[in-house]
């Protein structure tokens, strides 16, 4: 089962050899999304730009905020007009997903981008819970082979998008038959992903986007055209600031985006690596990290380990059919590895122009191939483990 695609580090490393993120709950005086208004206590409070009401007793511009009489902020949402959508400068929609999950320790809660808008613009100084400033939107699909990695990497850079004040929402645009995905679907996905490698955000929550309201926005919207994508939205303003033409093939740099929202470019980010190795894993013939350095190996068995953020090259001496057999102990990390294109450095294709690639998580990888090749044995989102396989 193919699901995740190459980081573009790995592709570079073959060549080269307290901020809460609680979600409240607002009150909604209607079922629609983004139309609903907060009403507070002590009055009436101000409404987002599609409900067509006023505030009142009050004059409230597009962004602006009003003192109702009793002390409350209410802020007005961005003006979306033409300008509501994902590209960037684009002003995202105040969307609102009721039993959204938590990919972490937190309860099921309600996702309200207002409310999040709402508690940016009207921190309150006495507060020890700080407020959203940044907030990721990754949009993937239950059938996309690629998604996985990208919910992985979010899941590994989650604890540093925390702390710059950043917040993950993994939206699953369609299930596995096509039909747009519910809140069910999509924390079984986001989770099964996002907890791979031992890590459990509980600044990303999992949605649909068949629960969204308004329901199956992205579907409507038209403008996700491929998957995964990622928009960064700086809160105080809704705007999109970040999204797929930033990233230049590769993640988007979340954390450095979180950390100055306002530069406009950011450098391509790093996952940090841990070793789960202990001594004597790593193979004597490290290291083998390219095609320059790579172990010769036949018929047998072998061990190794992922033990740096380097791959491990072998290069197969069989000249007609093998097989290689690759096991790991999932806990500690999750290992694939494909049949090296050294020219091209990627993966090899077979004859329907498919990647040679084995990226399974059962613990059990394994490569068929014929002839004389090279392997990339690495660890998916700088996973860490030792391992074993048997080439027959």
């Amino acid at each position: 089962m193919v699901r995740k695609s190459l980081s573009l580090s790995l592709l570079v490393m073959l060549t080269a050899a307290g901020c809460s993120s609680e979600i409240e709950v607002r009150n909604e005086t209607g079922g629609g999304g983004g139309g609903t208004a907060d009403t507070g206590t002590g009055g009436s409070g101000a409404t987002t730009e599609d409900t067509g009401t006023t505030d009142t007793g009050t004059t409230e511009t597009d962004g602006g905020t009003t003192d109702t009489g009793t002390g409350a902020c209410r802020p007005v949402y961005p003006n979306l007009g033409a300008a509501e959508g994902l590209q960037l400068g684009d002003t995202v929609k105040d969307l609102f997903w009721r039993g959204a999950t938590n990919v972490g320790t937190q309860a099921a809660g309600d996702v309200d981008f207002y409310k999040l808008f709402e508690n940016q613009t009207c921190a309150d100084p006495m507060s020890t819970e700080a407020p959203i400033d940044t907030l990721a939107i990754i949009v993937v699909a239950s059938w996309c082979q690629y998604c996985p990695a990208e919910i992985a990497f979010a899941s590994r850079v989650a604890e540093e998008f925390k702390a710059e004040g950043g917040l993950f929402v993994v939206v699953n645009f369609e299930d596995t038959s096509g039909a747009p995905a519910s809140n069910a679907e999509a924390k079984r996905f986001v989770t099964q992903h996002a907890t791979l490698n031992g890590v459990a955000p509980d600044n990303m929550w999992a949605v649909g986007d068949g629960a969204a309201n308004p329901a199956n926005y992205f579907h409507t919207l038209g403008e996700v055209n491929a998957f995964p994508s990622a928009y960064v939205i700086r809160v105080r303003d809704m705007q999109v600031i970040a999204n797929p033409e930033n990233a230049g093939g590769s993640y988007l740099n979340f954390v450095e985006i979180a950390r100055d929202p306002d530069a406009g470019s950011w450098g391509p980010p790093t996952v940090p690596f841990t070793s789960n190795c202990g001594p004597g894993d790593d193979e004597l013939t490290e290291p083998n990290d390219d095609a320059t350095t790579a172990t010769p190996v036949g018929i047998g068995s072998f061990t190794g380990g992922i033990c740096s953020a380097a791959p491990d090259i072998y290069s197969i001496t069989e000249a007609g059919p093998w097989t290689m057999t690759l096991t790991y102990d999932q806990s500690l990390g999750d290992i694939d590895m494909f049949v090296l294109d050294v020219p091209n450095n990627r993966p090899v294709k077979d004859s329907a122009g498919n990647d040679v690639i084995s990226q399974e998580t059962t613990g059990t990888e394994a490569l068929s191939y014929t002839g004389p090749a090279y392997v990339a044995v690495y660890g998916y989102s700088s996973a860490s483990a030792p391992y074993e396989f048997t080439i027959e």
